[in-house]
């Protein structure tokens, strides 16, 4: 029999299915366990090549029961497992998408299974799902059986790029030890299994420790059993509670590893105890005698756990990972050198002492440094201990981590056998030398046309010299190399004759000449050290390094090489020349060396290397090599700059402005989505550049986001656990699990709301019935987790309707809290998505008062709830992406059904464009790009960018021809009706179309089409490619979008950025960044067209054809007008911060 599988909002395709296959099959396994199968078995016949001909899952579970099959097996994203409440580990598969998983490696998927009936009798049947027919599923080949168990067959038909040593690696069965490892030990009793063609797999070796031990409680007797594994494994890290039959009654998160360190584990708890109790959600004594949470022996348990487990820990840390940590660092060169004798020995041993109590303490400490940091951190811990203000060590710790009076009083006792002094000291000098490059940014940037370098720059750097070097000695500054030869022997030497050199450039003047004391290692001769010396020339910032810069430095060298008390082999010279800019000479200098691997090299030749820098590049390498120590120790930036001033030569009336940041706010910004984390549109870019910019214009900013698991594990693995807590979500109170990762970067607090059930599958969005849930969940637990962390914003800025509720929760469930005192914010980037469903599942989910749940509020057309709307009623300020488009959306055209709605709250409504981020989107450095340009170099160098892109989208190659751009998802919105109007009329022989985008299949058919029918000249590339979009904005003349509407749109930025002229329609933010072309006084940035007609956008590209082909000088000044237009978020972030501070009145 065909039957429909019952769909959600979102197809199967998009709707988080595993990619992986070894993902996929886990699926599969885990579907066996949920049928109570004990045993899973997976099996496959290779031939003598690999092939596979047949594979197969088998379990010996209850099998699929044909009469509730439109429920379970035919509901897609609403399965039955979804509907219960559950803290055990009994049911691991949720929404039916695990039968799916076979579309990713295989074309079709075969159920045999049996179960039993009623009667008793067993009946077999199949199930038949085809990856082109996976809307529907067929049963047939029904039979009654007499004789063999219940279980289910799944056969795989047509892999897909898979062969046998997929399955006999031993990356394989080691995926499976660690995914179901745990799962297994759990299930050790009831003798659970999973095998490969009848082998089981192995997991104990997984097993890294392992200790039981009894606990008596009242009149209870505990069997705790501890496992540390070896690896990471496949569930989080619980307390697994097992009754005395074994069978597991709930578990709970045990709160420790938190991601900062592998402390990789699993508590198995069995009693009697648990043979008379309930786990609950809100649990409360009870009269029946039946235990749950609230119950002493519970609580006094859960006390010995934790301490147990605590001891655990501490001791893995200490004899695990504190020594692969020292040993690392051996490894790695991250420990400074120590002399053989006695008493190195003894400073080497109190400083590993140290490192490894500060670790056992607080593992993050050391969590996810770089190697230079790791460097900073260590030898500023090893500077402290030769001093004897050894208890102020604790102060500082404390300000960075929470200590325990235990913790204080072990780390107090390994630092009385160490001599730590001057700790106050020493952070004050690291503040202090912040200060001093600040002060000199000022001087080699803003005063830059007052600053030389003998006045200025050089009396600046020869108090602090340790920009070059912290382990040099000052030989000389501004003095003749005569008296600098008299210095650096002395220094070395302690001679103290006067030294003379025969040389006609004796009087040569180096700004600084510094030398090393102490020897280093010979590179080319590990049994030889070497002496280390280092002379630097200052230039004037407004001097580009060049060729004759270049040639004073050699001089230099000469010099030194010629002098017999300089030149021994055994002694090592570096120089260095430092200004604003260097030419192309020194680029290519910078080219021929680069082979050495050492950054900044311009000439290299025995011991004598020549090196170019910028001042950037001075405090770049000043910030990387201590930024740890900056952070740690909580030094504010904004604060150290406006506290600089320095006395400036002033030319007559000239007045010099510091720019003015206005007051500080503190801002939370809560969405869906964030790039680089996760993005799937213009909002993901908003939340990335928005609140980088806010925070140069003195605003403290947090982004909350969830933890997807699609977040790639290269920002996963540098998050920071920063608390958990149980939190009630729903109008029956049910509690969730609410966890906070944090990262950090440019300035931006990142905090990521954590929850497995809610986080775990593969995409951000799949459907309404299960995004609905999820982002009431995150609504209310981000503002939650702002109250955990104590973190009390002044505004609380939300976007679109995956966090339109956050406004409603602020005013009612968080307004007697810190937070609810926060004025809120609403931004909509597209009003077309407004989160509308069933009112009454918004109402349980959400567990907002009844009062809200009204026309003027929540409630739409009396039956659903719109998210989006509630929040516009209860938000202080709504925005949207553009002027225009805020008008547009009150209006019945546009305005979704909200328009009466929006007109009522129209004094909230405020228009705010977007920006772009001009680092990613710079054609003068974009690296994808045949050739860079600017402002002054766009015209020549567009025409190479145009003809790559020509040669690459197999286009006639011709420069007279004008290219026709078109970025863009292929969707009515976007305007493609009128473009498929209108392409053949644009056909003319003398212009060439480029298309790139996926979307609707008939506008993709229809754009193949005419590539073929225009071979050439048209090109339709359907997909989105990161790097082709790049090359059409460089290569085009100019580029088309034609929206029906667009709230702000990117695409036209962009391309006023890389000199590509907009034809546009007078839209939203079109309407607000493109004005018209205006052929009587040359001024306008583009072509644009009003009403929604082809006719009309047709006329619009013949115009535009007309300036390029017969006015190009007119066109030309239009290309550099618009790379000189500003389209950065400074503008924009500056409209922003001005609401907020006109929100937040107070200060």
């Amino acid at each position: 029999m065909r039957s429909k599988v019952t769909l959600g909002d979102k197809s199967i395709d998009n709707a988080g299915i595993p990619s992986d296959y070894k993902l996929a099959i886990s699926e599969y396994i885990w579907n066996g366990f949920d049928a109570k199968a004990t045993n899973v078995d997976i099996q496959f016949k290779p031939n003598e090549i690999g092939y596979i001909s047949s594979f197969s899952i088998s379990d010996n579970g209850e099998g699929i029961n044909l009469s509730t099959i439109e429920s379970t097996f035919g509901a897609f994203l609403d399965s039955q497992k979804r509907q219960t409440f559950q803290r055990t580990s009994e049911v691991k598969g949720k929404m039916g998408k695990g039968r799916f998983s076979f579309i990713n490696f295989c074309s079709k998927a075969v159920w045999k299974t049996r179960y039993k009936q009623e009667d008793n009798s067993i009946l077999q049947y199949d199930i038949t799902i085809n990856e082109g027919d996976k809307d529907y599923y067929e049963t047939n080949n029904n039979q009654i059986i007499q004789q063999g168990n219940t279980g289910t067959e799944v056969f795989f038909y047509n892999l897909k790029n898979i062969s046998s040593s997929h399955f006999t690696h031993p990356s394989f069965s080691e995926f499976l030890a660690q995914e179901f490892g745990w799962f297994l030990h759990l299930n050790k009793e009831k003798g659970y299994s999973i095998s490969i063609n009848g082998i089981a797999i192995d997991y104990e070796y997984l097993i890294a420790e392992d200790e039981t031990i009894t606990e008596h409680i009242s009149d209870f007797e505990f069997e705790i059993s501890y496992i540390r594994w070896d690896k990471k494994i496949g569930d989080k890290f619980y307390y697994y509670y097992l009754n005395s039959n074994k069978y597991e009654l709930g578990k709970e998160l045990t709160s420790f590893n938190n991601n900062a360190i592998n402390f990789f584990h699993s508590i198995y708890i069995s009693s009697d105890y648990f043979d008379n109790f309930s786990f609950e959600e809100k649990p409360q004594p009870r009269i029946d005698n039946v235990k749950n949470q609230s119950d002493f022996v519970y609580k006094n348990l859960k006390k010995k756990l934790l301490s147990f487990l605590k001891e655990k820990e501490k001791k893995y840390v200490k004899e695990s990972a504190a020594n692969k940590l020292i040993a690392d660092y051996e490894k790695n060169g991250i420990l400074p050198r120590f002399r053989d004798n006695k008493y190195d020995k003894e400073r080497k041993q109190d400083l590993l002492n140290v490192i490894k109590e500060i670790y056992c303490i607080q593992p993050k400490i050391f969590k996810g440094l770089k190697k230079e940091q790791q460097q900073t951190c260590v030898g500023f811990l090893n500077l402290l201990l030769d001093t004897d203000e050894r208890e102020n060590i604790l102060s500082i710790l404390s300000g960075i981590v929470t200590l325990s009076e235990e913790e204080r009083t072990q780390l107090a006792q390994t630092l009385r056998t160490t001599s730590l002094s001057r700790i106050l000291r020493t952070i004050k000098m690291i503040k202090n030398r912040f200060e001093v490059v600040e002060q000199l940014k000022n001087l080699v940037f803003d005063l830059k046309k007052f600053a030389t370098e003998r006045n200025h720059i050089q009396v600046a750097i020869e108090e602090n010299y340790w920009l070059f070097g912290e382990q040099f000695h000052l030989v000389s500054a501004d003095e003749t190399f005569e008296k600098a030869l008299s210095n650096y022997l002395y220094i070395l030497d302690g001679n103290e004759n006067e030294q003379q050199i025969n040389s006609e450039e004796r009087n040569r003047r180096p700004d600084i000449f510094m030398c090393r004391k102490h020897k280093i290692a010979d590179n080319s001769d590990f049994s030889n050290m070497l002496e280390e010396n280092v002379i630097v020339e200052l230039k004037r910032p407004t001097v580009t390094i060049g060729k004759k810069q270049f040639r004073q430095i050699e001089d230099y060298l000469d010099l030194i090489k010629g002098e017999e008390r300089f030149n021994s082999q055994m002694r090592s010279w570096k120089f260095f020349v430092v200004s604003n800019k260097v030419d192309d000479f020194i680029k290519d200098q910078y080219k021929s060396f680069q082979d050495k691997n050492k950054r900044f090299l311009v000439h290299m030749k025995e011991q004598f290397e020549i090196y170019a820098m910028t001042w950037d590049d001075i405090f770049q390498l000043f910030e990387i090599k201590h930024r740890f120590l900056l952070d740690k120790l909580d030094f504010d930036k904004k604060i150290i700059e406006e506290e600089i001033k320095i006395e400036t030569p002033v030319e007559e009336n000239q007045v010099i402005e510091q720019p003015d940041l206005g007051p500080r706010r503190s801002v939370v910004f809560i969405g869906s989505e964030c790039y680089p984390f996760v993005k799937t549109g213009g909002l993901g870019d908003v939340m990335s550049a928005l609140p980088k910019s806010l925070a140069k214009l003195n605003v403290d900013v947090k982004v909350i986001l969830p933890r997807y698991k699609c977040i790639p594990w290269e920002y996963q693995e540098k998050m920071e656990y920063k608390g958990s807590f149980y939190m009630d979500l729903c109008s029956d109170g049910r509690q969730y699990y609410v966890g906070i990762m944090e990262y950090q970067e440019d300035g931006v607090v990142y905090d990521f709301i954590d929850n497995e059930e809610f986080f775990s599958w593969g995409n951000p969005y799949t459907n309404l019935i299960d995004d609905i849930p999820k982002f009431c969940y995150f609504s209310k637990a981000a503002l939650a987790a702002l109250n955990y962390l104590d973190w009390v914003p002044d505004v609380v800025h939300c976007h679109d309707w995956q966090a339109a509720l956050v406004p409603l929760y602020l005013r009612t469930c968080f307004a007697d809290t810190n937070v609810g005192r926060a004025s809120a914010v609403l931004t909509i980037h597209n009003l077309k998505f407004q989160g509308i469903y069933d009112r009454k599942m918004i109402q349980y989910w959400s567990g907002l008062p009844d009062y809200v749940f009204n026309k003027d509020c929540l409630t739409q057309n009396w039956l659903d709830a719109n998210m989006l709307k509630g929040g516009i009623t209860y938000c202080n300020r709504l925005t949207t992406v553009s002027n225009t488009y805020a008008g547009e959306i009150q209006t019945e055209e546009y305005g979704e059904g909200l328009a009466e709605h929006l007109r009522y709250h129209q004094n909230k409504i405020r228009g705010i464009v977007n920006g772009i981020d001009i680092n990613i989107w710079n054609p003068s450095t974009d690296k994808l790009l045949k050739a860079n340009y600017d402002a002054k170099t766009a015209i020549e160098n567009k025409k190479k960018n145009k003809k790559a892109l020509q040669e690459s989208l197999g286009l006639e190659v011709d420069e007279h021809k004008m290219v026709i751009g078109l970025i863009s998802r292929l969707t009515n919105q976007k305007g493609l009706d009128l473009v498929n109007d209108v392409i053949p009329g644009v056909m003319d022989g003398n212009t060439q179309v480029v298309v790139l985008g996926t979307g609707d299949s008939w506008y993709e058919e229809a754009f193949r089409s005419y590539e073929n029918q225009y071979k050439g000249s048209f090109c339709a590339y359907i997909a989105y490619d990161e790097n082709v979009a790049h090359n059409i904005y460089s290569g085009c003349d100019a580029l088309l979008v034609p929206s029906r509407f667009e709230p702000c749109g990117l695409t036209q930025l962009i391309a006023m950025r890389y000199g590509a002229i907009p034809i546009v329609r007078e839209t939203g933010g079109l309407r607000d960044t493109v004005w018209p072309y205006n052929m009587f006084d040359n001024t306008g940035n583009g072509f644009t067209f009003d009403r929604y007609e082809s006719g009309l956008l047709y006329d619009t590209i013949n115009r535009a054809k007309t300036c390029y082909f017969e006015n190009r000088a007119s066109w030309d000044d239009m290309v550099i007008r618009d790379m000189n237009k500003d389209v950065s978020w400074e503008t924009s972030a500056r409209q922003y911060k001005d609401m907020y501070v006109e929100l937040t009145p107070r200060y």
